[in-house]
C-alpha cells in the first residue's frame, strides 16, 4: 500500500504518540445514516485509537472493520474501548481480498502520505474493495492561509517537492490539501458533498479542514 520506508517512519513515529495525542474531526453521523444503515459494513482506515469505532458503535454501527498503522495506537484503543476489534495493519496485506464495504471512513490519513502515487495507489484500492455505490468519506486538512503554515509549506518545498508538505519538530511529515487534488484523486468516483469545517489540530493549533464524501460509481 506504501513504500517500507514509509510505513516504518509513520509507524513509529505514531507509536512515540500514541498516549500523548487525542484526534479532533468530527465525524457527521447524521450524513452516514442518511446513506447506509447499521447492518451494511465500514472499513475505518486509519482508525487510531478507535474513536470513530466507537461512536459509530455507539449509534448502533457494529458490522465495522477498525484497521491501523501503529501497535501503540491500537493497545491504546483496546484499553480504552474493550469491546471494539481493532486491528493492526501489516505490510501489504490490509484486509482479505474479497472484503466488501459500503462505506470506508478515510479520517486524517492522506495528511500522513506525501507522494501523489502512494495516495492514488491508497484511493484506487479501496475503489476496488468497496460494493458497487459505496460510500468514500474523507476528512483531512486544508492548505492553510496563515502566515505559519505558509512559511513552512515553502520552506519545506525544496525538501519535498511537494507544495504542502511539512516537517514538524518531533520529525512528523505531513501534507496540507486543496480540493482540486483530492477530485483528482477521486476522479473515478461520483462525488456527493464537500462540507468546510474548523478543528483544533492535534498539536492545538486552529486549522480549516474539509469533509469530502464521494460514492463508486454502480
Amino acid at each position: 500500500m506504501v513504500y517500507n520506508s514509509d510505513i516504518n517512519h509513520q509507524k513509529n513515529y505514531w507509536d512515540s504518540l500514541a498516549w500523548d495525542k487525542d484526534f479532533t474531526h468530527p465525524l457527521n453521523l447524521e450524513k452516514i445514516k442518511s446513506i447506509i444503515t447499521p447492518e451494511q459494513r465500514i472499513l475505518d482506515y486509519g482508525c487510531g485509537y478507535g474513536r470513530l469505532t466507537q461512536q459509530l458503535r455507539e449509534n448502533g454501527y457494529k458490522n465495522i472493520l477498525s484497521i491501523d498503522i501503529s501497535p501503540k495506537m491500537i493497545e491504546r484503543g483496546k484499553q480504552l474501548f474493550p469491546k471494539l476489534d481493532l486491528k493492526v495493519l501489516k505490510g501489504d496485506r490490509q484486509f482479505p481480498t474479497n472484503s466488501s464495504f459500503d462505506l470506508v471512513l478515510l479520517f486524517s490519513v492522506l495528511t500522513c502520505m506525501t507522494k501523489n502515487e502512494i495516495i492514488q495507489k491508497l484511493i484506487n484500492t479501496l475503489h476496488s474493495i468497496l460494493s458497487p455505490g459505496g460510500y468514500l468519506y474523507i476528512s483531512d486538512t486544508l492548505i492553510q492561509k496563515n502566515q505559519r503554515n505558509l512559511k513552512r509549506y515553502e520552506h519545506f518545498y525544496k525538501d519535498f517537492g511537494q507544495y504542502g508538505v511539512f516537517r514538524l519538530a518531533d520529525g512528523g511529515i505531513f501534507r496540507h490539501f486543496n480540493i482540486a487534488e483530492i477530485e483528482e484523486f477521486t476522479s473515478q468516483y461520483e462525488q456527493i458533498s464537500i462540507d468546510y469545517l474548523q478543528v483544533r489540530t492535534m498539536n492545538n493549533h486552529p486549522a480549516q479542514v474539509f469533509q469530502y464524501l464521494c460514492r463508486k460509481m454502480a
